[in-house]
């Protein structure tokens, strides 16, 4: 279960997280208000660090698993 996390999960997670980041700073850069642009920036980056908090592989996932 703990080799499929760091296999599978993690750097799937990761990786799309890093690409919501992205798209969200390309889109933000297309509008032409501020507003939305801020809007538009904060749903994007929210969405990309609650996907990397789901992706940190926390002691309380795996039983008897610790921090190292």
């Amino acid at each position: 279960k703990v080799l499929r996390f760091y296999s599978v999960e993690h750097l799937t997670i990761m990786i799309l997280a890093i690409a919501l980041i992205t798209i969200g700073y390309s889109q933000a850069k297309k509008k032409v208000e501020a507003a939305q642009k801020f809007r538009a920036t904060f749903i994007y980056y929210l969405i990309g660090l609650l996907l990397i908090l789901a992706g940190i592989p926390w002691p309380f996932r795996f039983p008897g698993a610790g921090w190292f």
